[in-house]
C-alpha cells in the first residue's frame, strides 16, 4: 500500500524569496539556496486499528515544473506509524541573467514550486485507520528546520516543527483524507 502526498504553489509569491541581491550574479542554468531546506510529507492523527505495518521504500522530490529537480530515496522525518517526511534544499534557478530589476519568473524559476512525497508500506497497513493530511514547510532568509516531530496532539497534522532563526517559514497544510 502507498501513501501519497504533494502540492504546488499556486502563484509565484517565492519570488520575493530571492535569494540573489546583485544585479548580474548567476549564469544561465545555476541554482542558489532559498534559505534552508524545505520540509513536505504526510502526518497521521486519530489512529485506530492496528499497527503493525513497515515502510518499504520512500521517494520525495521537488520541481519548477520544467524538467528541473531534485529528489531522494531517503526519509528524513517520523517513524512510520505517525507519518512520513522528507527534507530537501529548494532552490531558484538561473533563466535569464537578472540586471538588478525587480526579480520576476522570466529571470528564474523555482526548483520548490511542486513537492510530493510517498512511502510504500507493507500490507499490514491495510488494517490500520486514521486521518492523512499533506504538510509543507517552506523557509527562506537565514531560517532553516531544526526538527520535525510527528504525532504531536494539539498540532494540525500531528506535526510539530522547529526552526532555527525563526521568522522566515511558513507551513501549509491540505485538506485531511480519512482512510
Amino acid at each position: 500500500m502507498a501513501v501519497v502526498g504533494g502540492g504546488y504553489w499556486k502563484n509565484d509569491n517565492w519570488i520575493e524569496h530571492n535569494p540573489l541581491v546583485w544585479p548580474g550574479i548567476g549564469r544561465v542554468g545555476e541554482t542558489y539556496n532559498v534559505g534552508g531546506v524545505e520540509g513536505f510529507g504526510v502526518g497521521y492523527t486519530s489512529m485506530g486499528g492496528t499497527y503493525k505495518s513497515k515502510i518499504n521504500s520512500v521517494y520525495g522530490y521537488i520541481s519548477d515544473g520544467n524538467g528541473n529537480e531534485v529528489t531522494t530515496s531517503n526519509r528524513s522525518d517520523g517513524d512510520g506509524s505517525k507519518g512520513f517526511g522528507f527534507q530537501i534544499q529548494d532552490k531558484i534557478r538561473v533563466k535569464k541573467t537578472w540586471l538588478g530589476i525587480t526579480p520576476t519568473t522570466e529571470y528564474f524559476s523555482y526548483i520548490g514550486k511542486h513537492f510530493a512525497g510517498l512511502a510504500r508500506y507493507s500490507s499490514d497497513f491495510s488494517s490500520s485507520t486514521g486521518v492523512a493530511t499533506t504538510y509543507y514547510v517552506h523557509t527562506w532568509n537565514s531560517t532553516s528546520i531544526d526538527s520535525v516531530k510527528f504525532g504531536v496532539s494539539s498540532k494540525t497534522a500531528g506535526v510539530d516543527v522547529s526552526y532555527k532563526n525563526a521568522g522566515s517559514s511558513f507551513p501549509a497544510f491540505s485538506n485531511d483524507v480519512r482512510f
